[in-house]
Formats: structure tokens, sequence, C-alpha cells
């Protein structure tokens, strides 16, 4: 898989880097949108689809599946307290969700 990386300013004020095919996101690359969103992830004719991150303005981030610019399939949202959220996605609503895991809880003592 051969593409060229460009970058494409949107007039909304959101920005790609990235892998391109015709002009549009294709393969890999980084989104930005106005309001601090952030993808990170694969994408298919200028839509997301395969695996990505999306980090939230508010700290919370969804790593998992896309297709057709939304959640679908198995991801995990991950909470800015540490704790995680496996959940099953179906045009971007939760069909399923497992209990919240907290992160493993560490102290560092110095003698």
């Amino acid at each position: 898989m051969n593409h060229n990386v460009d970058a494409i300013e949107y007039p909304d004020g959101s920005k790609y880097y990235g892998e391109v095919k015709e002009g549009r996101p294709h393969g890999k690359g980084v989104s930005t949108f106005p309001d601090g969103t952030i993808y990170d992830g694969e994408w298919q004719m200028g839509k997301r689809k395969g695996t990505g991150i999306m980090t939230y303005p508010n700290g919370i981030k969804y790593e998992g599946t896309w297709k057709n610019d939304k959640k679908n399939g198995r991801g995990t949202m991950i909470y800015t307290d540490g704790t995680n959220e496996d959940l099953e996605f179906s045009d971007d609503e939760p069909v399923n969700k497992s209990t919240k895991k907290k992160k493993p809880f560490e102290i560092d003592i110095d003698f």
C-alpha cells in the first residue's frame, strides 16, 4: 500500500496529516478538530475506518475500531481517573457494557 503523505486544512478549522488517496485521508493519519479533539488512526476514503484513538478535549480517550466515521465493534473508553471500560459499539452507540476497571494502584516509596 503506497499512498502519498499530505497535510489538509478544512474550512471548519480541522486539519489532517497523513496518507492520502485522491485528495482524501486514506491509510494512517492524524486529524485535529477545532474543539481540541484528536483522532490518530486508520482512514478509508476520507472516513475513519479500522483502528484508531480518539482523544477528547476533556482527556477521555476511545481506543478501538471504526467504520464509516463511527465507533463500530470493540473498544475501550479510558477515563481521566484511570478507569477503563470495555464496550462494543454499533454506529456510535454502545450495544453492551462491561464493568469499569480501575487502574492498578501504585505507590513509590523512597527509603
